[in-house]
């Protein structure tokens, strides 16, 4: 009966140690999650990977620290880098719509547009067939960012009908005005019809404020002489 007890005892022991750890592992894991959201919005991204490297050495599957990294490593310009973090991300859970927009911003970076379209594809199909997904504010504005983006991909790969598609879509959503008046711009450029061009350059312009560059005010006489206009950021 007594070494019952003492086994029970042992057990309970080990138990509490175990949990201790787990607590431990959980504070240290957010610690470094914390400091890395710190540096982030100091502009340190590389000081931020350095912390969510230790966080993912904890533990590999968490998604917000992959999800966080990859967006430092594109703010670096290492693309691959991103790219590899959102694949992980998928491989954990293939139904993160942001992960595929954001992994095919990277491939439209790197002029990869025919897998950045697969990717887009992939988040609006997520969307369309998760009902808890179509509702709310946010996930409408992710559904028109990925048609504006597969717009994109649809233009470089001179599938000119359906980026007209999703990139109309995207202005009558009051998407980023100045950058889809431009966009329909340049496809309709790329089509050929310049009169239609440049009544969207125009809009741009007057209403998106956005600088059109040389190339195109010479083209459609958009902008006054004498005028000059900050590029948008």
């Amino acid at each position: 009966m007594k070494s019952l007890i003492y086994l029970t005892y042992i057990l309970f022991l080990f138990s509490c140690s175990g949990s201790r750890n787990e607590e431990d592992k959980s504070s240290q894991i957010q610690r470094e999650l914390d400091i890395a959201h710190a540096y982030e919005a100091k502009g340190k991204y590389l000081k931020a990977i350095s912390h969510l490297d230790k966080l993912l050495e904890m533990d590999p599957k968490h998604i917000q620290a992959l999800m966080d990294r990859a967006v430092d490593k594109s703010l670096l310009e290492d693309y691959e880098g991103a790219i590899k973090d959102y694949s992980a991300v998928i491989a954990i859970d293939s139904l993160v719509p942001l992960a595929y927009l954001n992994r095919g911003k990277n491939y439209l970076r790197i002029e990869q547009f025919q897998r950045a379209k697969s990717d887009f594809d992939q988040a609006i199909t997520i969307i369309q067939r998760n009902e808890s997904l179509q509702s709310g504010e946010e996930l409408q504005e992710l559904n028109t960012e990925l048609r504006f983006e597969r717009g994109v991909a649809f233009y470089n790969l001179n599938n000119i009908d359906s980026a007209i598609i999703d990139i109309t879509y995207c202005e009558q959503a009051d998407f980023d005005y100045a950058y889809t008046n431009y966009f329909l711009g340049l496809i309709h450029l790329k089509k050929g019809d310049t009169v239609n061009s440049c009544d969207y350059f125009t809009k741009a312009w007057l209403i998106g404020g956005m600088n059109l560059g040389d190339s195109i005010n010479n083209l459609c006489q958009i902008v006054p002489k004498g005028v000059i206009l900050n590029p948008i950021k």
